[in-house]
C-alpha cells in the first residue's frame, strides 16, 4: 500500500513542482524566524502551521505553482506580491476571528525575556508585518533564482520519437506548445510501416528503429516515445525497446505523454487492452468506502456551514422571477443508474421544454441572477443532498442526460468507461476545461475524466478541491 501511495504520488506531482513547494516552504520558514527575532514574539507550532498553510494556500489560488511558467517577467512579480499579500490579509483575519480559541490565543505563543505581556497584542501584529515585509522581497528573488536554473538547458531530457507518421507530428506538437516541457526532440526513428519522409517540421530523422542502441549513445537520448500504433505486435521492435530499457532508457507512448504533459488521455490512442490495464486504477473497496465517509461528512458541513447561503438565494430567486426555486432534472449515475439533480433555478421557467439543447457561454434562457450563481457555482449547493442519498459524489465525472449520452456514445469510443463511478459536483474535467457546449467540448472532457478514472487517489481529489477553490473565488464558473 504504501509503495501504491508513492507512486501515485511521484505520477501526480512533477518533482519540480515539489521542489518549488520546497523552496516557498524553505522561504516562508525563513520569513517567521527573523519576524519573530525581530517582533520578540514566537508563535506556537499549531500557530506556524496556520500561518504556513494560509500563505501557501494564497499561493496556489494566484497560481504561484505553477513551475512551468517564467518568474522573471514583471507581470509574475506583481502576482507574487498580491499573493504575499492576500496571505497577509488572511493571517490577519484569522488573528481577530479566533480570538480566544486555546491554540491560537495569546497563551500559545512563547515570547522572549525581553517583551512584557502587555505589549503582546502589539508584538504579534508586528510579527504578521515583519513577516509581510520579509516575504515582499524574498519570494520574487526565491522565484527569479527558481526560474533561472530550472530553464537552463542541461536539465532538459532529451528525447527520439519511434515513427515518422502524424501521430509522431502530434507528439512533438504537443511537447513544442507545452511551456517549459523540459523534452528535447533530437530525432525522429523510423520504423516498418512508418513513412520514409519526416513529417513536415524542423526535426530530422536519425535512424531506424534496428538503430536504437547506436543512437541511445550517439544521440546522448534518456527517453523514447513511441509514436507508433500496435507496437506490440512486433517482436523485432519490443526487443529493441527492451534492449534500451536495460541501459536506463525510459520508454514513453503517447497516451502516457499526454498524461504527462496535458493531464488527459486521448482516447484515440487506446484498446481494449489498456482498459483492462486501467481496471486495475479504479478504486478498491477501502479507498470506495472512505471517501464515501468524506463525502457524507462534507456533505453534512457544507449544508450547515452554507445555510444562510442557501436561505439568501431562496429568497433572491423568488423575488427576481416566477417559477419553482429548485431545479430537478435527471442525470444517469454510476452504472448509468438514473437519478434526480437538484439544483438552484438559474433559467426562466420552462426554459427546457421541447428538444434537449447543450448550454451555451451567453444562454438567453439564464437569468441574471442564475448568470451570478452559475460564476460562482452557487447554483451547486444543493447537490451536497445527492451525495447524503448517495447517489452523487464530492468528486468525479459530469452528471450527463440520457439524451447526450445516447449520442456522444455513439460519437466517442470507451465513453460509457465514464460510468464506472459516482458523478460529482466538481471533478478533473471541471476544473481543467471550460463548461462543454459541444461534441468536441465532450470529447476533450472525457480525456480528462479517462485521467481522473486512471489515476483515481485521495491526492488527486485534494488537487481537485484546492482548485475548486480557486474556481469559486475568482468567479471562473459558467
Amino acid at each position: 500500500m504504501a509503495i501504491t501511495a508513492m507512486n501515485a504520488i511521484k505520477r501526480l506531482v512533477p518533482k519540480r513542482l515539489a521542489y518549488l513547494v520546497l523552496a516557498d516552504l524553505l522561504v516562508l520558514l525563513c520569513a517567521v524566524h527573523l519576524a519573530a527575532r525581530w517582533a520578540g514574539v514566537y508563535p506556537s507550532p499549531g500557530v506556524l502551521a496556520l500561518v504556513l498553510f494560509t500563505y501557501l494556500f494564497s499561493f496556489h489560488v494566484f497560481d504561484l505553482f505553477e513551475f512551468r511558467r517564467d518568474y522573471r517577467r514583471l507581470r509574475r512579480f506583481f502576482r507574487i506580491e498580491t499573493a504575499v499579500c492576500n496571505g497577509f490579509f488572511f493571517n490577519i483575519v484569522l488573528f481577530f476571528l479566533f480570538q480566544g480559541v486555546s491554540w491560537l490565543d495569546s497563551d500559545a505563543y512563547l515570547y522572549s525575556k525581553g517583551s512584557l505581556l502587555v505589549l503582546l497584542p502589539l508584538a504579534r501584529m508586528l510579527f504578521y508585518l515583519y513577516g509581510l515585509g520579509v516575504l515582499l522581497i524574498l519570494l520574487p528573488l526565491e522565484r527569479i533564482l527558481y526560474s533561472s536554473v530550472a530553464g537552463l538547458e542541461i536539465f532538459d531530457r532529451k528525447a527520439l520519437i519511434l515513427g515518422t507518421g502524424d501521430v509522431a507530428l502530434l507528439s512533438l506538437q504537443l511537447i513544442q506548445r507545452t511551456q517549459n516541457a523540459k523534452i528535447k526532440v533530437v530525432g525522429f526513428v523510423r520504423d516498418e510501416g512508418s513513412p520514409g519522409t519526416a513529417p513536415p517540421c524542423e526535426v530530422p530523422i536519425v535512424g531506424d528503429s534496428g538503430q536504437l542502441m547506436r543512437l541511445k549513445d550517439t544521440c546522448a537520448m534518456d527517453l523514447v516515445i513511441i509514436a507508433v500504433r500496435d507496437y506490440q505486435t512486433s517482436e523485432r521492435l519490443i526487443g529493441a525497446l527492451e534492449a534500451c530499457t536495460e541501459k536506463g532508457v525510459e520508454l514513453m507512448d503517447v497516451p502516457m505523454l499526454y498524461e504527462m504533459l496535458a493531464h488527459r488521455i486521448p482516447f484515440g490512442f487506446l484498446n481494449e487492452r489498456w482498459l483492462l490495464m486501467m481496471s486495475n486504477s479504479i478504486s478498491h473497496y477501502y479507498l470506495s468506502a472512505l471517501k464515501r465517509w468524506l463525502d457524507i461528512a462534507v456533505a453534512v458541513l457544507s449544508l450547515t456551514v452554507l445555510a444562510p447561503v442557501f436561505l439568501v438565494v431562496i429568497l433572491a430567486i423568488r423575488l427576481t422571477s416566477r417559477g419553482p426555486i429548485f431545479y430537478r432534472q435527471e442525470r444517469l449515475g454510476r452504472n448509468k443508474v438514473p437519478f434526480t439533480l437538484i439544483k438552484f433555478r438559474t433559467m426562466v421557467p420552462d426554459a427546457e421544454t421541447g428538444t434537449p439543447l447543450w448550454a451555451q457561454a451567453h444562454d438567453t434562457r439564464v437569468t441574471a441572477l442564475g448568470r451570478l450563481l452559475r460564476k460562482f457555482r452557487v447554483d451547486e449547493i444543493p447537490q451536497f443532498l445527492n451525495i447524503l442519498r448517495g447517489e452523487m459524489s464530492l468528486i468525479g465525472p459530469r452528471p450527463e442526460r440520457a439524451y447526450f449520452v445516447e449520442s456522444l456514445e455513439r460519437e466517442i469510443p470507451f465513453y460509457g468507461q465514464r460510468f464506472r463511478m459516482k458523478p460529482g459536483i466538481t471533478g478533473w474535467a471541471q476544473v481543467c476545461y471550460r463548461y462543454g457546449s459541444t461534441v468536441a467540448d465532450a470529447k476533450t472532457k472525457f480525456e480528462y475524466e479517462l485521467y481522473y478514472l486512471k489515476n483515481n487517489s485521495l491526492l488527486l481529489d485534494v488537487m481537485i478541491i484546492l482548485q475548486t477553490f480557486k474556481v469559486v473565488i475568482f468567479g471562473c464558473g459558467t
